[in-house]
């Protein structure tokens, strides 16, 4: 005997109005931002003594970052040479533990003892060959990096000897093993880390500490380190000035906003791998630009930045500035301000660069 639907029998109904007020209950948002509305992070400096807190906190954040300290990353191939009239330039493959990292050496000529380096980090491009201007691929032929992002050109300009790694997932490094990945060349190695506790961000974290423990084997401990980052990348040069020893100062480009006015708010325009679990619940982005003081940094920002808002930039910017002024670090604690959108303003960065002690 075959089952048969009964004929549905509705009445002529009456359109209702909805309440917009009880209908965004059904929203998962609404739940969120009411939660987020209610978080006082634990970690959030409150005037205390400044050496005693960032103790603590760095090593809270490494815990929720599940960031290892890595040995001194080693070299093992050398791909290409080349030069110009302003320096020399080498591409090599660092190693360290089931990671190969390409890398990019810049070597100017004007700076005869290599005491000055520059880490450079692209954020979600089409990866490092745009930090020295040149194409993906076989990178034979100069190209024109959109928003200033060929900071290595920046850095030689300012007599900076310069390292641009390619970040883990980006370029070079996205994902070629899998059979079945999603579009963003991030989200596979994010859950991957995720569900195996770790975290994307601190892989790279350690990438970046692999790489200046090498820097500093290969040209002497006493070298100055910086970081310089554009949006995710920027976010990396954040998290290494807060947190790595080996780091002594940083150039941030439009990554600092407050966490609930971009990844809670714009969430939709955020990269999964930037979401750390309970990083709200400890920390707001004031705190963590707080635990690299006093070392120098240059924040780039853009006024018309519709990923990391001018609202939610004031906020972090001068909760990190307080931790600054409270140590008399007021002077290392440099801002760029563009007036254009997500992108490295790098005369002004220039400017303020100038004005900073970094030896």
């Amino acid at each position: 005997m075959s089952y048969r639907r009964p004929k549905a029998r509705f009445r002529a109904k009456e359109n209702v109005k909805r309440d917009k007020g009880k209908s965004s209950l059904l929203s998962p948002s609404t739940l969120f931002s009411r939660i987020s509305d209610g978080i006082k992070p634990i970690n959030s400096y409150t005037g205390t003594d400044v050496s005693s807190w960032q103790q603590s906190s760095r090593r809270t954040l490494k815990e929720l970052l599940k960031y290892d300290e890595p040995k001194c990353a080693e070299q093992i191939e050398s791909i290409w040479r080349a030069k110009d009239k302003v320096a020399e330039y080498e591409k090599i493959w660092l190693e360290r533990p089931y990671q190969a990292i390409p890398a990019y050496f810049c070597l100017p000529y004007s700076q005869k003892v290599r005491d000055k380096w520059l880490i450079c980090l692209q954020g979600h491009t089409t990866g490092m060959h745009i930090s020295i201007g040149v194409n993906q691929g076989d990178e034979s032929k100069w190209i024109d990096a959109t928003g200033s992002r060929d900071f290595a050109l920046w850095g030689l300009s300012n007599n900076l000897s310069v390292m641009c790694l390619e970040v883990m997932s980006l370029g070079e490094r996205q994902e070629d093993e899998l059979s079945f990945t999603h579009d963003h060349p991030c989200q596979d190695a994010a859950l991957h880390s995720l569900v195996l506790g770790r975290t994307l961000l601190g892989e790279r974290l350690v990438d970046i500490a692999a790489a200046a423990k090498f820097l500093r084997n290969k040209f002497g401990h006493g070298i100055s380190i910086g970081v310089l980052g554009n949006s995710l990348g920027g976010t990396l040069a954040l998290y290494a000035a807060a947190l790595l020893d080996d780091v002594n100062f940083a150039i941030l480009s439009s990554c600092i906003c407050s966490y609930k006015e971009s990844l809670l708010r714009r969430s939709g325009r955020h990269c999964i791998d930037l979401y750390i679990p309970s990083l709200m619940k400890h920390f707001e982005c004031g705190d963590v630009l707080g635990l690299a003081a006093p070392k120098p940094l240059v924040i780039s920002h853009g006024v018309n930045d519709g990923l990391f808002p001018l609202k939610g930039f004031s906020e972090a910017f001068c909760s990190g500035r307080a931790v600054y002024r409270k140590i008399d670090a007021e002077h290392r604690y440099r801002l760029a301000l563009g007036y254009g959108g997500h992108r490295f303003y790098a005369n002004e960065s220039y400017t303020e660069f100038r004005k900073l002690d970094i030896s």
